[in-house]
């Protein structure tokens, strides 16, 4: 099965909105297409950092716009989720739980991309993940990248909570930006480093 159709099964759209997916991510260099047929890029270890750098622009590009939405969605039930996850995140970092910290991680942005109130703003994210998946680990595994993300979520409910719109996008552009920067580091770790959660 060609990587278009496997990516069209998987996604919880229209077959409609998951061609409109596609054109996104065809646009975005993410998937090559060629006489109709979708093809992930070939990676190499020459390029690696380079996909890492440009998918962490697009998923950058997905977060703030969605935040901006959520700020003008968000009900109480949205923020209710929220602030769990940010109590969640404190718990999972005091038990040094990295896997749970990256979850938690992903199910505060979670609420926010599904807050936009736009079913593909999710389904745009959600690809790009897997391919951060090791080096957020072995991000997290950092007290001190961990301490950044609890603080700047907080920041990011608190200015979502008070339907600040202008905050909230700062906050998350710069969220976003600190997060490149985490795990494009935590990708030059040296061999000895690698994560055992990986």
């Amino acid at each position: 099965m060609h990587y278009a159709q496997r990516l069209l099964a998987a996604l919880p759209s229209t077959r409609l909105g998951a061609r409109a997916i596609l054109a996104v991510l065809t646009a975005f260099g993410i998937i090559l297409t060629t006489a109709g047929v979708a093809a992930m890029p070939l990676l190499n270890e020459g390029n690696a950092v380079e996909v890492e750098a440009e998918v962490l622009g697009v998923e950058e590009m997905i977060e703030v716009g969605a935040v901006r939405l959520a700020v003008r969605n968000r009900t109480e039930d949205d923020l209710a989720e929220m602030r769990r996850c940010v109590e969640h995140y404190a718990v999972a970092d005091r038990t040094d739980d990295v896997q749970a910290l990256v979850g938690i991680d992903y199910a505060f942005h979670d609420v926010i991309l599904r807050t936009a109130g736009n079913q593909f703003v999710s389904s745009a994210v959600h690809p790009y993940r897997d391919a951060l998946l090791g080096a957020r680990f072995r991000a997290t595994e950092s007290s001190e990248v961990r301490s950044r993300v609890d603080a700047q979520h907080r920041e990011i409910l608190e200015a979502v909570e008070k339907q600040d719109e202008d905050r909230a996008v700062s906050l998350m552009q710069a969220h976003m930006a600190q997060t490149r920067e985490d795990i494009l580091a935590a990708r030059e770790r040296r061999d000895d480093e690698v994560s055992e959660n990986l």
